[in-house]
């Protein structure tokens, strides 16, 4: 520790430690939008079922495709995190300063069940599982300034590889991410807290 003459400030290096952590906390980041069939409830499935086909055709048959996928997202690979962190004493009082940049990669997996099949054994929990299609669509995400001064809520950019989901799970997909960007500061603040517990 670098002590200055009075004794009064000292500053600890915290960057790989915190590079470590963040990354760790980030690498356990997932979410999922559960497809919206309660086999328990088939009343009110037939319901929003029939809700659905009763407008306009094209709309409502993208919100009808989303009733029958679930997403799960994770995080694929944290491929960098750069920046600095400390811990800075001032007169007796603790500091905990960080500036990091993340680079990560995820990936978002839509199960698609097969209406027909759903329909024809509505009591049925795995229903329409056989069959059901999977379609896997990698996506880039950046914190690009995430600081311990920064009061304001960490700013997430995500992009999708190549043109993005398919307009059929775009509704889903897009629901699923926003879902997995607030695990994603759910991380940073378990990171936030385990650093200022050192």
């Amino acid at each position: 520790s670098a002590w200055n003459a009075g004794g009064t400030w000292e500053e600890r290096d915290m960057s790989s430690w915190a590079k470590d952590a963040l990354k760790r906390h980030l690498e356990a980041a997932t979410a999922e939008k559960k497809d919206a069939l309660d086999m328990n409830n088939p009343e009110a499935l037939m319901n929003a079922l029939q809700g659905l086909t009763g407008g306009a055709a094209g709309s409502d048959l993208t919100g009808m495709l989303s009733l029958m996928q679930s997403v799960s997202v994770r995080m694929t690979n944290v491929k960098k995190v750069d920046g600095d962190a400390s811990i800075t004493v001032v007169r007796g009082t603790q500091r905990y300063l960080y500036d990091l940049v993340v680079e990560a990669e995820f990936e978002a997996v839509v199960t698609e069940k097969k209406p027909e099949s759903v329909l024809a054994n509505p009591n049925d929990p795995a229903a329409g599982t056989d069959g059901a299609k999977t379609k896997k669509y990698k996506g880039k995400l950046e914190l690009p300034d995430l600081s311990s001064i920064n009061d304001e809520e960490a700013e997430i950019r995500t992009s999708f590889k190549s043109k993005g989901p398919a307009a059929e799970h775009n509704k889903s997909v897009t629901e699923a991410v926003n879902n997995f960007k607030a695990a994603v500061l759910g991380a940073v603040a378990a990171f936030e807290a385990e650093f200022q517990s050192k």
